[in-house]
């Protein structure tokens, strides 16, 4: 059976976050120098994000894919402007082009055209490489070889 003692810290000592006090069930103590300018705080190291090569580089072509539609949009809308400016006098099937002016017009035409451009951006790459990911994940969670007897785990 484990000591269940009670241990009281000294003026002198000082148990540091993380650090672990065995054989003994709990500690008396005074809370000092506690928040993010404590020496361990300090000296504790930011967590990086880990992303795989294949994700920057696909963060990269969506970034370039997105530059691409939107110079696309632009250059349609400025187009699709151009000609209802020119053509007031006729009636098309989307009747509100001659009623607005040019720059409405620019602006209106350019969500239509970015809404329908929206799969340029393909959203299912990044789903796709999520799920392999998970499944990847899943794989090598599974493979009894890779289980550790000492410690009772596995992958």
């Amino acid at each position: 059976m484990k000591d269940k003692s009670v241990y009281t810290l000294s003026a002198d000592q000082v148990l540091l976050k993380g650090s672990i006090l065995r054989n003994t069930g709990t500690v008396h103590g005074v809370a000092c120098y506690t928040g993010h300018q404590t020496k361990v705080m300090k000296n504790s190291l930011k967590a990086r994000v880990k992303k795989s090569k294949v994700e920057l580089q696909t963060n990269y072509y969506i970034i370039i894919i997105v530059m691409i539609q939107m110079l696309v949009c632009i250059s349609s809308a400025l187009f699709n402007a151009m000609f209802s400016a020119k053509d007031k006098d006729t009636k098309t099937y989307l009747y509100y082009d001659y009623m607005l002016s040019f720059w409405a017009t620019l602006g209106l035409s350019f969500f239509q055209w970015f809404i329908l451009l929206q799969n340029f951006v393909s959203i299912s790459l990044l789903v796709t490489l999520e799920m392999v990911k998970l499944f990847q994940a899943e794989f090598i969670e599974s493979d009894w070889r890779m289980y550790d007897i000492e410690k009772d785990m596995e992958a």
